[in-house]
Order: structure tokens, then sequence, then C-alpha cells
């Protein structure tokens, strides 16, 4: 079965009303994005902050020690073995 995909272009010509009223809709929309996407990202701080601190107390408690890092330590290209990079 040959099967043909259509696709459709159309173009909008707002007027300067409805330039202004989309404008200011995408302008709220684009300021509750923001305000959600800020709240989604301090609650992934407070659970990530958490989760160390269930490492830390679980090394502890193992008699393990935790290392922390910095997030741009290039992990990956240093050798687990002899530290060389």
């Amino acid at each position: 079965m040959n099967e043909t995909m259509k696709g459709y272009v159309y173009r909008l010509k707002p007027t300067k009303k409805q330039t202004y009223l989309i404008n200011q809709t995408f302008g709220c929309v684009r300021k509750m994005w923001n305000l959600l996407l800020l709240e989604r990202k301090s609650i992934y701080d407070t659970s990530f902050g958490t989760f160390t601190r269930y490492l830390e107390y679980k090394a502890k408690d193992l008699g393990k020690t935790l290392i922390k890092i910095d997030q741009y330590y290039p992990s990956t290209k240093t050798c687990s073995q002899c530290g060389e990079e």
C-alpha cells in the first residue's frame, strides 16, 4: 500500500489588535512557564539535597567515605585505578 503524506502550510496575517492579543497571551504563557520551571527546579534541588544526605548517612553507617565532587569535574576522563587523566 503506497501512502502519500500531505502537509499544509498556512500563513496568518493578523490585524494590529490580533497581534497585540497574541503577544499578550504568549507573554502570559511564557511567564507561567518560567514560574513553573523555577518551581520544578527548586523541587529538584531539594530532592537532590535529601538524596545526598541519605547517601552520606548510609556511607557513614557502612564505614565508607562519600566524596563530593564539582559537577564539572571531568570524572569520565579520569582513570578509576590510577587517577590519571
